[in-house]
């Protein structure tokens, strides 16, 4: 009788585990389709619908692929991860009011690869992709647009990196930011902050926003590199800003770009040294380049053409510097 009832319950206690595991295993890789269903376990047979369920079926390092055109929801990202839209598809989320469309909050070894997304914020979602902690993040043929601003600096960004403390890098590549309420891409470091992070952004288009194109604004002990190169910037204000205020440092490269219709084309401002070559600036309503700082830390390698903006050069003159 307890020989019996021992067997019992062990059996019964194997065929709990047997089937708990399945339930347990997450997807190296997971997918997301416009046919997908949530309740599906998010692998290519049984796809699911949206982007936060795939990421939770998906362990850290792996991958969500999209297999079409559809609205997949916001995300909020604590792992590293990639999510690849290998097919041309329009792979998209519409932010609600106050949203974010995908807030990584990673961390300090996590790389978090973002390819071929569009985040629209609908003009009234706050922003499309806030980078807020990781090792890196990495953003490619996405689209981020029409976020909107509330008054604030943290609002209206197409991207938003405010880091407070940790090593970070991020790249930005052949991506489009417009009629964002703030900026096109932002990097601010708050007051108090430490953190060091170092960038690239290279064809960007930033259009129609409604301050900057591109904006760095720095408050901290941390150091700040960025390297900008082809890309396009056209906006309500500055086309590219960079201002230093804190005990850190900011160095910023701007090379083959192009800042014309914007009010100002490059400002520094601050502490920020900016290094220019290689640029077309024309056709900006105020200046075409403006430095508010003396001594001087803005460059130029003499190989720009500034002209026909309302004023070429604002504020102190660039110090010309010569090639090593």
């Amino acid at each position: 009788m307890k020989l019996t009832t021992a067997l019992a319950a062990a059996g019964l206690s194997l065929a709990a585990f047997l089937s708990a595991s399945p339930a347990m295993a997450l997807n190296t890789r997971s997918f997301v389709s416009p046919t997908g269903n949530d309740a599906n376990a998010c692998t290519l047979p049984a796809p699911c619908r949206t982007f936060q369920i795939a990421f939770n079926q998906t362990i850290a390092g792996g991958e969500i692929d999209v297999l079409g055109s559809a609205g997949y929801g916001a995300l909020t990202i604590d792992k590293a991860i990639s999510i690849v839209n290998p097919g041309g598809y329009v792979a998209s989320m519409f932010v609600a009011a106050g949203g974010v469309g995908i807030t990584v909050n990673a961390p300090a070894d996590a790389a978090v690869n973002l390819q071929g997304l569009t985040i629209d914020g609908g003009g009234a979602g706050y922003n499309g992709i806030v980078f807020n902690s990781g090792a890196s993040l990495t953003v490619d043929n996405c689209v981020v647009k029409n976020f909107h601003n509330i008054g604030d600096a943290a609002t209206g960004h197409g991207i938003y990196i405010a880091p407070t403390s940790g090593t970070l890098k991020f790249a930005i590549t052949n991506t489009t930011a417009s009629n964002n309420g703030y900026g096109g891409v932002s990097m601010f470091m708050p007051i108090g902050g430490s953190a060091n992070i170092t960038g690239v952004i290279d064809h960007l288009v930033a259009t129609a926003n409604q301050f900057y194109g591109i904006v760095s604004d720095s408050h901290s002990s941390g150091a700040e590199t960025v390297a900008i190169a082809n890309s396009i910037t056209s906006n309500a204000y500055s086309g590219i800003f960079s201002g230093n205020y804190g005990s850190g440092t900011m160095k910023v490269s701007i090379d083959n770009v192009t800042a014309s219709g914007n009010q100002r084309g490059i400002e520094a401002d601050g502490t920020a040294k900016v290094f220019l070559g290689r640029s077309t600036i024309m056709g900006n309503t105020e200046f075409g380049t403006y430095n508010s700082t003396s001594p001087n830390t803005f460059y130029t390698f003499q190989n720009n053409q500034v002209y026909l903006n309302a004023t070429d050069v604002g504020g102190t003159a660039p110090t010309p510097v010569t090639f090593h």
